[in-house]
């Protein structure tokens, strides 16, 4: 084939450079330093030579030029004239020649693949004899090895690659002078004062320098791709990831020694700095002066050190929207993994304004969400302690505050590194878990979520939670391999064994992948096994018909999620009761119940109907009739119908079960009939204790005056203190009936049986009140006891009481913190107000 050189070297780094990509005219003046004039002559010169074209779709000024298939046609040409100008033999033991150094531009002829596209090549003073001496001087060189061609020596025409080095056949061994691969890449490192020449053949070496280049961070990332050479990625680099095992293995990576901020779905609560709420607030409200924001976050703090429950029904509900099951702290942020799992993109921009106005410690932080603020994200990569942002689907976008952009690749595990717009440096991470060896075969098998979520809860796999044991060995087979794969999982894996092994399937299954997964699994998987995946991640109505399919903390954290939600979503609150007369139409009517609760009066005749699906089997009672007939507000007409329409359903059900024994309940306290002991001892086992609270004195009395409720009391921990010493008025009962707390009342000589009793799982709490009450009455300093060593101060008159700070809610029993800290609070603000 005719070959021709490119004479002009202007002309050869502009096509080189357009290779790489499109530039403008201003680009690449700033490129190669040259004035705009000279810029823009070579470029219209290579434009009527047709090598380049323009873009003039947006305008002349700055329209972008391209390379075209005659001006890539030229660089074949040059470098195959590079190559027919130095390569005539190939030296014995050489992997490779410089065939052309413009700049730090090289062109490189390989005659045997490459394992890496990383090469060091030796300084070209170096003589055989120094080679010997142990002199590593030399380069550092960056290959484009997706463009790397193999052509015949002989007929410089394309070829075919030659066998991997050592297993060549005769015919290829005889080739003189064989086949030689061209690619160009870059000098991205060279020791000092080193010297490259044209012409210049290499060999492989064993005691090759370390590059510094990649070394800049703090944390090693991945191996270069055929090397044994690290790479630390400088900080403020950003990932771009859409597949979840990348962003897993990427965050484990990164994570050490650092804040991570990652959506784990550990099924722990996060605990966040009250802090936050500041930029919270400041985001929710950008019209709001300074000085209201402040007022507006000392009212959400000061009754989060409280209870949450405090709040008002809609602050509760935005925070719980866009922070999830949050705990709320004094203390600042730790090193630690902070799950996002629940979070907002709301929430999460709050928690990020906050790291960047407080962080001192270095940061990696995940954005789990589609749509990515990328003002917020390009602050965050400027921040000095920021080691690396990972986003899931940018679509191609480059972050221009990012140190390098990272990418992923069609291999598994292999992301390419963006060291500028024309260098990719592929890197491989470490696949390696830290989980029990499957070489042994498994005894046992997890029997749902439950026992999963266990097993996997410090990290690693531990066997000891699973309780089922598989005959089948292909099945055995089949889990093994899906539990081998969790948490991150393997669509591969997943999808191969969905058609026989559901339940494994859906174990492998990325989580990323398992919403969808769900929809053609959850007829197929037993009850349970919904637990692994998030209650957040399925919209309302997904959600609401899988109810049924959960059990423990994920129902709870479903149906609270449903109860939030579904209110301010009428339009699928109509389309769930429209289904409520199927197959689990009972776990239906709760979440319409619960969503309809709060609303007008026009969905009256909604809820009862939904009222009558749900008495049928009616689940989670402890959670729906608190919504439906709240002790705090009026029973209206409408809902004292549905209170009716209960009961009655209810009294027919059988004695032992809650809604049964609420009915009853509801029943002696309307008719004023004496409780039996038995009967209060069902309802204290069974209800919440702050639906008793304002029959604590009177049952805990009942109890003391029989054996068998002596019994009952020695074996039964519950936080006396906290139920019968509340202030006399406090509105509190069933649901449905509305009561006042009488307060204490109680003396000494009531409480003289608690002595009788012998130590139990209930004693010590029953002590505490005795000894509390006779400090009162016989004007003792209040003791320090057992429950909660400032329990005594209960009973004192409250002008006495120290002030108590939030930490003394951890100091013992929570519910007895709770009440001394919400007591205490509550004085000191009236006496702020008077």
């Amino acid at each position: 084939m005719p070959i021709q050189r490119i004479r002009s070297a202007a002309h050869r780094r502009i096509l080189l450079l357009l290779s790489q990509g499109p530039r403008t005219v201003s680009e690449i003046a700033h490129e190669f330093d040259m004035r705009m004039p000279h810029a823009s002559l070579a470029c219209r010169q290579l434009r009527a030579s047709g090598d380049i074209y323009r873009d003039d779709a947006a305008g002349i000024r700055k329209a972008p030029l391209y390379l075209s298939q005659s001006g890539l046609k030229r660089l074949e040409e040059d470098a195959l004239a590079k190559s027919k100008l130095h390569v005539q033999t190939i030296p014995s033991g050489m992997n490779g020649i410089i065939l052309q150094i413009d700049g730090s531009e090289i062109l490189i002829g390989y005659t045997e693949i490459p394992k890496s596209p990383l090469l060091f090549v030796q300084d070209a003073s170096i003589s055989s004899s120094t080679l010997s001496k142990g002199n590593r001087g030399g380069a550092w060189i960056l290959c484009r090895h997706q463009q790397l061609v193999w052509y015949d020596l002989e007929t410089l025409t394309p070829s075919e690659p030659p066998s991997p080095s050592g297993i060549g056949t005769l015919d290829e061994f005889n080739e003189k002078p064989g086949k030689i691969g061209l690619v160009r890449g870059a000098i991205v490192e060279r020791t000092d004062s080193s010297m490259l020449l044209e012409g210049q053949w290499f060999a492989s070496r064993p005691d090759i320098p370390e590059p510094t280049l990649f070394n800049h961070g703090q944390t090693i990332l991945g191996m270069v791709e055929g090397h044994h050479v690290g790479y630390s990625p400088p900080f403020g680099s950003h990932a771009d990831l859409s597949s979840s095992l990348d962003r897993t293995l990427v965050l484990n990576a990164m994570g050490h020694d650092c804040l991570k901020l990652s959506e784990l779905n550990n099924g722990k609560s996060i605990i966040l700095p009250l802090g936050v709420l500041h930029f919270w607030l400041q985001l929710r409200h950008p019209r709001m002066s300074p000085e209201k924001i402040t007022e507006r976050y000392d009212e959400i703090t000061d009754a989060l050190r409280i209870d949450m429950n405090s709040l008002p029904l809609p602050m509760k509900r935005d925070l719980l929207a866009d922070f999830g099951d949050a705990k709320w702290t004094e203390i600042d942020l730790e090193q630690d993994d902070l799950d996002l799992y629940g979070m907002s993109s709301f929430g999460l921009k709050a928690l990020c304004e906050y790291i960047l106005n407080h962080s001192s410690q270095p940061f990696v932080i995940e954005w789990p969400f589609s749509h990515p603020d990328v003002p917020l994200l390009e602050r965050i990569l400027s921040h000095p302690m920021c080691r690396m942002v990972v986003t899931r689907n940018l679509e191609g976008q480059f972050l221009s505050k990012a140190s390098v952009s990272i990418r992923g690749s069609p291999q598994l595990a292999q992301l390419c590194v963006h060291l500028n717009r024309s260098n990719t440096l592929p890197i491989m991470l470490d696949t390696t878990l830290e989980r029990a060896s499957f070489n042994q075969r498994l005894e046992a098998f997890p029997q749902d979520g439950l026992e999963l979520l266990d097993a996997f809860a410090t990290g690693n796999l531990n066997i000891d939670f699973f309780s089922r044991a598989i005959d089948d060995l292909d099945e055995q087979d089949a889990m093994s391999r899906a539990l081998h794969a969790y948490p991150i999982g393997d669509e591969l894996l997943a999808n191969e064994l969905e058609p026989n092994w559901p339940v494994a399937s859906w174990i492998s299954s990325p989580p990323d992948k398992r919403t969808d997964r769900w929809t053609r699994l959850q007829h197929l998987l037993p009850k349970g096994w919904v637990n692994i995946h998030s209650a957040f991640e399925f919209d309302l109505h997904t959600l609401a018909h899988s109810l049924h399919k959960g059990n423990g903390k994920w129902v709870e954290k479903a149906f609270s999620r449903l109860a939030l939600e579904l209110r301010s979503s009428p339009e699928i609150l109509l389309r769930i009761s429209t289904a409520v007369d199927q197959d689990h139409g009972s776990w239906l009517a709760a979440a319409v119940l619960a969503g309809a609760s709060s609303l007008g009066e026009e969905f009256d005749e909604l809820m009862e109907r939904n009222l009558s699906f749900w008495l049928s089997q009616p689940h989670l009672p402890e959670y729906v009739l608190p919504l439906l007939f709240p002790v705090n507000k009026h029973v209206s007409v409408s809902r004292h119908s549905l209170l009716e329409q209960c009961l009655r359903a209810s009294a027919d059900l059988p004695e032992k079960s809650f809604l049964g024994l609420w009915a009853r309940s509801v029943q002696t306290i309307r008719k004023r009939e004496p409780w039996g002991a038995e009967q209060v001892r069902s309802v204290m086992e069974s209800f919440p204790h702050l639906w008793w609270a304002p029959y604590a004195s009177e049952w805990l009395l009942l109890q003391l005056n029989t054996s068998s409720g002596r019994t009952w009391l020695r074996d039964k921990s519950i936080s006396w203190p906290s139920l019968v010493v509340r202030m006399k008025g406090e509105i509190g009962g069933l649901p449905g009936i509305q009561i006042g707390h009488p307060g204490f009342s109680l003396s000494s000589d009531d409480l003289i049986a608690t002595k009788l009793l012998q130590k139990g799982n209930g004693t010590s709490s029953l002590d505490d009140l005795y000894e509390m009450t006779y400090a009162l009455e016989q004007q003792l300093p209040p003791p320090s006891l057992k429950t909660h060593p400032q329990a005594a101060w209960l009973v004192q008159p409250i002008d006495s009481w120290p002030t108590f700070s939030p930490s003394v809610i951890d100091e013992g029993d929570p519910m007895i913190g709770l009440l001394l800290y919400s007591r205490s609070f509550a004085a000191r603000q009236r006496l702020t107000m008077d």
